[in-house]
């Protein structure tokens, strides 16, 4: 599974081609504080995409990876939030502070510590850079969260968070760089890989029935299928037709310089 990250930035280069645009774009994470980011969009297949130019102020949403420091996304979503005026000239103020949230999974790589009021664990992951054409591009990731925040109440009682376990963790990137990117997280959920029988059976039920059903989308088919495996029959009365029924960015900073400056837990 790939991570996901959402952004605003302010396009600086872009460089179009027949099926695709790039280039580089910079953001705002604190005050007065910018980073470069390198970024690709690929036109929607068969449908309209997304115009802007460079100085406009975009959102864009897709896959992230960082690779020796650089960080890249690939955004399968753009979205103008203010076009560029060419009578006046660029003024930094006018990005607005953008801190990277992303989601993805990671694997635990030691038990949870605590620092202060902050507890934290080391993670990595590996993803594919279209950029570049690296596979396993590795990411180390130190995941905090306030320890006495009872949004994570569970992952104390249930000493959820071991060595070896894999999660689903969305959060805020409080610094990047190669050797340990740190995520404020705001969600971790236990990663369970989907039984490969039961993913194929589905991908069957939906291409039987999209061969019976010219005149309807790919998305109505999809959700009929969800809608029929959700739904209990119910007994067959006699001399009646059978019926079914269905079931029913308050962060603080001061605390992620205090897990930067702790060392990093060996990763291999």
């Amino acid at each position: 599974m790939s991570s996901h990250i959402t952004l605003i930035v302010i396009v600086v280069t872009k460089e179009d081609s027949n099926s695709l645009t790039q280039g580089f774009a910079k953001y705002q994470p604190v005050l007065d504080d910018f980073s470069i980011i390198q970024w690709k969009y690929f036109y929607p297949f068969e449908k309209p995409y997304v115009e802007f130019s460079v100085g406009d102020i975009v959102m864009l949403a897709g896959k992230f990876v960082v690779e020796n420091s650089e960080q890249y996304i690939t955004a399968s979503n753009v979205c103008v939030v203010a076009t560029r005026d060419p009578n006046q000239e660029f003024n930094a103020a006018d990005i607005p502070i953008s801190i990277p949230h992303c989601m993805l999974p990671v694997l635990v790589k030691n038990e949870p510590q605590n620092l202060r009021e902050i507890t934290y664990f080391d993670t990595k992951c590996s993803q594919y850079n279209s950029f570049t054409n690296s596979k396993n591009v590795l990411m180390k990731i130190r995941v905090h969260y306030p320890a006495n925040s009872k949004r994570f109440t569970y992952l104390r009682a249930n000493n959820s968070i071991r060595t070896g376990r894999t999660f689903l963790i969305s959060g805020f990137f409080r610094r990047i760089s190669s050797d340990m990117t740190t995520m404020e997280a705001t969600d971790i959920d236990s990663f369970i890989t989907p039984n490969a029988k039961t993913t194929f059976e589905l991908e069957d039920k939906i291409f039987l029935s999209s061969s019976n059903s010219n005149n309807r989308s790919d998305i109505d088919l999809i959700i009929d299928e969800i809608e029929s495996n959700t739904s209990l029959p119910l007994k067959k009365p006699r001399n009646l037709n059978s019926r079914t029924c269905n079931q029913d960015n308050d962060s603080n900073i001061k605390n992620s310089s205090v897990l930067n400056s702790a060392s990093p837990t060996n990763m291999t």
